[in-house]
């Protein structure tokens, strides 16, 4: 988690950012990583976990994004 917020810190300082559509290419990708019948073996439940978890985590930042613009819009109105 730590990790994470001083990447996406480090990324704010370079000026990077990712469009929505980026944000939704993500996703879906991990999405159908989770139907993909090739994750077998002892590890598929952790596998399908993890991404859950990551599928979860991109979401709830997309739309804490969306928040934030309009909250910005709003004010800058």
């Amino acid at each position: 988690m730590v990790q994470k917020e001083l990447t996406v810190s480090y990324a704010k300082i370079l000026g990077l950012k990712v469009t929505p559509e980026e944000v939704d290419a993500v996703i879906e990708r991990e999405r159908s990583s989770l139907s993909d019948s090739s994750t077998t073996g002892e590890n598929n439940e952790t596998v399908r976990e993890i991404m859950k978890q990551r599928i979860r985590t991109t979401v709830s930042q997309k739309q804490k994004q969306i928040k934030s613009n309009e909250t910005t819009e709003r004010y800058l109105g």
